[in-house]
């Protein structure tokens, strides 16, 4: 099979003028919302022409509020704000008033305006052309005074697109669960990973011991390693398409948790972005330190466990720019449970400020290695006779040299452009390489070689390995929103592929000489997965909101049976 793949890019360069100070965007007309309340402050997210697209209100309010303020909110005008002289879309807070309809019936008053013009035709008098232009500039002064105020909270540019894309994903669906730095903080963690413990219904363990992968459970479904739950870390995907100890094959080991800026679960398959492995669902981890400066942290606690960080985020740079070392060990909780960790992320942004248009980019490495020991499986008509203690490992052999090794390196950029028409595009590559090995007892002492049927007894000490060495891409473009009379929306189109080559094996292993006495799996396969998608929001009027999508992906799996081809 041949693989052809072009990539295209065009670039443009202009000689730069010098920088305008960006404006805010400015109130133009506004209008009381009829009814009685008190005030209430609202968020509006306006287009490059000053026109209102999104209303979000501070607080809890019932719906027919909300859609009053919605409603009344869509009628005012705004002078957009700019960026180096250019229209641009931004955010601003905004304070809607409420006036009761007047219930006082007035006198008939006496008609006395064909007098009033003769006299001020015989005085000469323009009061009314005063009045007028004291009145006008009056509601202009407070037009004025009410952009001024909203000066601190405008929002520019690329970040009131970002906030635009966040609500987009928000909505998504009801059971869309997005947790950020604050609640991540709440509570302590023993280990990365359990930033996903803040997502309610999200469980997950290490039943298999520190170096093998967390067992993970959402909305009722058995994710086990990850092979029903997507999971994407800074934009990378962690999921390995084939691996001997599962499909979907997921380790959070190297996560440290101090560099997860927001937590973003999607229960279901109800956004075309996600891949083949969203059966239950999945989970984007957005990387970024807010807090800058250096900061060494160490801890000790039960069991002899002791973690290490060292945390660098330097001052002035973006939130998405730091750099993050962590080192743990452990005796565990019982014999043979022992084993240390290590991991570094690395991450820097560059490119055009978050306040502008333009490209702004993301570099970002992943380094992991572990090793742990594991007592496997214990008998539990064993432990009740006192044959073996709970937190105990058998005595013999093939039960003390029980162990595990994994090790992962990523690396991926990512190139993001935001335009003043709102469209917003991003385009990333990545790299991987990971090593797993495992040597467990799974059955207790029944093992039977098959090679030679002879050979028995020699203990169930099974040994897996795999090796996956991976590259891939993916590009998203979404278009500036377009408006058709009652008909409003966006269009998205995105393109993921990724390139695997893995290796694999298991077989029994004799203790404690290491020897092989029996060949369950070896193999090699190469695989590719090109997926495609379209994603359409839209809403029909006021009342009505469309979001759906479709996506198509095509997987191709080549394995090289060793043991079958003999």
């Amino acid at each position: 099979m041949r693989w052809v793949l072009a990539v295209g890019f065009v670039a443009s360069t202009a000689w730069a003028q010098p920088p305008q100070p960006a404006q805010p965007p400015r109130l133009i007309e506004s209008h009381p919302v009829d009814g009685e309340h008190d005030d209430v402050h609202a968020i509006v997210m306006l287009d490059a022409e000053g026109r209102v697209t999104h209303v979000e209100l501070e607080g809890e309010h019932d719906p027919a509020l909300r859609e009053r303020v919605d409603r009344a909110l869509r009628t005012w005008r705004f002078a957009p704000a700019t960026v180096n002289g250019t229209p641009t879309p931004a955010r601003t807070r905004v304070v809607v008033s409420f006036a009761p309809r007047p219930t006082l019936e007035l006198p008939e008053m006496p008609d006395v305006s064909d007098a009033m013009s003769d006299a001020l035709a015989a005085t000469g008098s323009d009061d009314d052309d005063d009045d007028d232009d004291d009145a006008e500039a009056e509601a202009e002064a407070d037009a004025d005074a009410d952009a001024e105020a909203d000066v601190d909270d405008a929002t520019f540019g690329a970040e009131a697109q970002a906030e635009l894309e966040r609500l987009r994903a928000q909505q998504r669906t009801t059971s869309d669960i997005d947790v950020e730095r604050d609640v991540l903080d709440a509570a302590p963690r023993a280990e990365g990973a359990d930033v996903l413990r803040s997502a309610p219904g999200l469980y997950l363990a290490r039943p298999a011991g520190d170096a093998v992968g967390h067992r993970i459970q959402l909305r009722g479904f058995d994710a086990e390693h990850g092979q029903d739950l997507e999971i994407r870390v800074g934009g990378l995907p962690i999921n390995l398409p084939s691996h001997v100890h599962g499909q979907g094959y997921v380790d959070l080991g190297f996560l440290i948790g101090e560099v997860v800026d927001e937590l973003r679960v999607t229960e279901g398959v109800y956004d075309p972005r996600q891949g083949d492995f969203a059966i239950a669902g999945s989970v984007d981890l957005a990387l970024g330190v807010r807090d800058r400066g250096m900061r060494v942290k160490t801890s000790y606690g039960s069991f002899d466990t002791f973690r290490s960080l060292a945390l660098w985020a330097p001052e002035g740079e973006r939130s998405d720019t730091f750099a993050a070392v962590q080192y743990r060990r452990s005796d565990g909780f019982g014999q043979n449970r022992n084993g240390m960790n290590g991991s570094a992320m690395l991450q820097y942004g560059f490119g055009a400020p978050e306040d502008t248009n333009g490209w702004r980019y993301r570099l970002l490495g992943i380094a992991h290695g572990a090793r742990y020991r594991t007592a496997g499986v214990l008998r539990r008509d064993d432990i009740r006779a006192g044959r073996v203690g709970f937190y105990d490992v058998y005595p013999e052999a093939t039960a003390n040299a029980q162990n595990a090794f994994a090790a992962r390196f990523m690396v991926g950029f990512e190139a993001e452009h935001r335009a003043a028409d709102a469209s917003n595009s991003t385009v990333g590559v990545w790299i991987g390489f990971d090593d797993f090995r495992l040597q467990q007892n799974f059955t207790g002492f029944t093992e039977r070689s098959q090679q030679n049927p002879d050979w028995v007894g020699r203990g169930d000490l099974i040994e897996q390995q795999n090796r996956t060495t991976s590259i891939g891409l993916h590009a998203r473009h979404r278009g500036k929103p377009f408006r058709m009379g009652w008909l409003e929306g966006t269009l998205e189109l995105g393109l993921a592929a990724r390139l695997d080559a893995i290796v694999q094996a298991q077989r029994l292993i004799q203790a404690p000489q290491n020897e092989t006495w029996d060949l369950r799996v070896d193999a090699s396969i190469r695989g590719a997965d090109i997926g495609t998608y379209l994603d359409l929001d839209i809403e029909l009027g006021d009342h009505v909101r469309v979001r759906g999508g479709a996506r198509a992906d095509l997987l191709y799996y080549d394995i090289h049976d060793r043991l079958g081809d003999c």
